[in-house]
């Protein structure tokens, strides 16, 4: 009997801070985390052309100026404002309104409309909470004017979180219904952002168990971001576009480790998609490490899609041997954030990673010797060499004090005789 346990996510993109200081005591009073971006789409009624353009909240400044403790104003380029209004409805609780505006001719180059636009509120929560978002969802923005031409406005986020509360960290959240109701994965069409390289909350832990010999074969933790480059509908055309996917916790797996020189891991996520990795050992038995990694997925993921078909990528590390150990005993780890190309349409990041394969002695537990990827290494060198350099400025320092007072003792000292 295999027993293996299974809680894997696929991160999105790592969200953009942006913060509200009070004017008298410049202590933090708003904090916002957004991704994603914002689509503005508009047809000219009378020459009936199309034309659409995206911002990237990555690109996002924060406008100090008419920022405060109840608003939060964002720009792009002085062409497109966003904001979220704080209400108060009662005595303890906030309801928040996204809004918009820019001037089309500025903006789209058409007649010269200023288009000011809202969403729908956010649900009612407390003043002392945190209003939290993880799920990839669509606001709408409408206006009840009329304008010269036609506008769709729609943004996408993700890992939205907001407060407006004297604290410079979120408070206790209130979840939103679609992380409350969600159970499948989202595309996100927007220029996405690789994992985050900061160590995740959760454990993603992927294992196969050997009831055999009472041992763990192999273990893998990591977190992992996808991004797919394809083809979208825009009117009677198609443009490139980017997707970004998060995988929900509750996936499956199938795994392999009763082979003797190779395991493999295989996890299932959205319907006709699946990521697998190929562990093989060297010819000498002395290591292992990552022979191929083959991600299957389906275009009909994506709800603009061009056309829907079912891909397959492969990334194959025969001369390089990929994520490779230094010993059969030793644990592989790379904290940094990495990439690695699964094709020409597909990067795969990953960050947080740490993984044994084909284990003789009972459990994983990732204790002991262990090969760190050359990133880490890198990172890891900037502490001892910020601290030499400091040293050796404190030498340069004595050394030129030294001289000064050497020279100034020495002028006293004649002027005495």
């Amino acid at each position: 009997m295999k027993i293996f346990i299974l809680t894997f996510l696929i991160v999105a993109a790592q969200a953009i801070r942006f913060q509200v200081n009070a004017p008298k005591t410049n202590s933090s009073c708003l904090l916002l985390d957004i991704n994603g971006s914002l689509e503005v789409k508009a047809t000219d009624n009378v020459k009936n052309k199309t034309q659409s353009k995206t911002v990237d909240f990555a690109n996002a400044t924060l406008d100090e100026v008419n920022s405060t403790c109840e608003v939060i104003k964002l720009t792009f380029n002085k062409l497109v404002e966003v904001w979220f209004q704080f209400n108060n409805i009662s005595n303890s609780e906030w309801i928040v309104t996204p809004g918009v505006q820019f001037n089309a001719k500025s903006f789209l180059d058409l007649e010269n409309d200023t288009v000011s636009a809202f969403a729908a509120p956010l649900p009612a929560f407390q003043q002392n909470n945190s209003y939290y978002c993880k799920a990839i969802v669509s606001y709408n923005f409408t206006s009840k004017e009329k304008f010269n031409s036609t506008y769709e406005i729609v943004a996408q986020l993700s890992g939205f979180q907001i407060q407006s509360y004297k604290n410079d960290s979120f408070e206790p959240a209130y979840e939103c219904d679609q992380d409350k109701t969600s159970t499948t994965s989202t595309a996100l069409t927007s220029t996405p952002t690789p994992a985050t390289t900061t160590a995740p909350s959760y454990k993603d832990d992927l294992s196969c168990w050997d009831s055999k010999t009472n041992t763990t074969k192999f273990r893998l933790e990591a977190t992992f971001a996808l991004t797919i480059n394809y083809e979208a509908k825009d009117g009677n055309k198609t443009k490139a576009a980017t997707a970004n996917i998060d995988v929900p916790s509750n996936v499956t797996a199938n795994v392999s480790c009763s082979e003797d020189r190779e395991e493999s891991l295989k996890i299932l996520f959205l319907p006709g998609w699946d990521l697998e990795y190929i562990f093989q050992r060297t010819k000498d038995n002395n290591t292992y490490f990552v022979s191929n990694i083959i991600l299957t997925y389906s275009t009909s993921a994506f709800k603009d899609a061009a056309v829907n078909e079912t891909l397959q990528v492969n990334y194959t590390s025969a001369k390089s041997n990929y994520l490779q150990a230094e010993k059969q005993s030793y644990y592989y780890s790379c904290k940094s954030n990495t990439s690695v190309s699964l094709g020409q349409n597909v990067t795969l990041y990953t960050s947080n990673l740490r993984y044994q394969a084909f284990n003789e002695k009972g459990n994983i537990t990732f204790s002991g010797d262990a090969t760190e990827c050359s990133e880490d290494e890198e990172t890891n060198s900037v502490v001892p060499i910020a601290v030499g350099a400091a040293l050796a400025g404190l030498v340069v320092i004595v050394l030129i004090a030294y001289l000064i007072g050497r020279r100034r003792s020495r002028k006293s000292g004649y002027e005495s005789v």
